[in-house]
């Protein structure tokens, strides 16, 4: 049998004993068979996603059979906020620019909790945690449902028991023009 000119191997080139041509792809699809069963391992292992469980625990009643009062901690946590009014700043003879004014220090002692806003849409209230990362502040969102179904996602900040760090933060965030509803968290009695 007869070789064509210019095809097969070069002169003095030798393949050695035992060897055999094997074609480039197989060691992709080798590869990707490979990574392929590794991803459907992990996927099995990892267990519902978090919005799974969300749904899940939203759709769990609220008095669960044998467990009377099971979810209590979403009746009883708004039940035990206060909102804390603002006390009157005494009238100077010229009135500052309401931003230049620091808030009234907080001399009471308790846990307070800073609300940053509340927003229909979590996606504005993803926002505002966003700005107030930029200022170094750590908040958190509550999605919080009212009596007629509606959700509102609340961004708060703390909660504080050092009186200090409270004001501390409550003038940086007036300093950068962000309101906030001061909340005193009530005891347990």
């Amino acid at each position: 049998m007869a070789k064509a000119p210019g095809k097969g191997k070069p002169k003095g080139a030798t393949v050695p004993a035992g060897a055999a041509a094997r074609p480039c792809w197989s060691g992709f699809a080798a590869g990707l068979a490979l990574g392929l069963l590794v991803a459907g391992l992990v996927y099995l292992n990892a267990g519902p996603a978090p919005e799974e469980e969300r749904g899940a625990a939203r759709e769990a009643p609220a008095g669960g059979a044998g467990g009377e009062g099971r979810f209590q901690f979403y009746t009883l946590l708004p039940e035990m906020e206060v909102v804390v009014p603002e006390p009157e700043p005494e009238a100077p003879s010229a009135p500052p620019a309401a931003s230049e004014a620091p808030p009234a220090q907080i001399t009471r002692p308790g846990t307070y909790v800073l609300q940053a806003g509340s927003f229909r849409r979590r996606a504005d209230a993803e926002r505002r945690k966003a700005s107030l990362a930029l200022l170094g502040v750590r908040s958190t969102i509550q999605a919080v449902t009212l009596e007629n179904g509606e959700i509102w996602y609340r961004v708060r900040i703390g909660p504080y028991t050092s009186l200090e760090d409270l004001n501390r933060t409550r003038s940086l965030l007036q300093e950068n023009d962000v309101d906030t509803l001061l909340v005193r968290l009530r005891e347990n009695t």
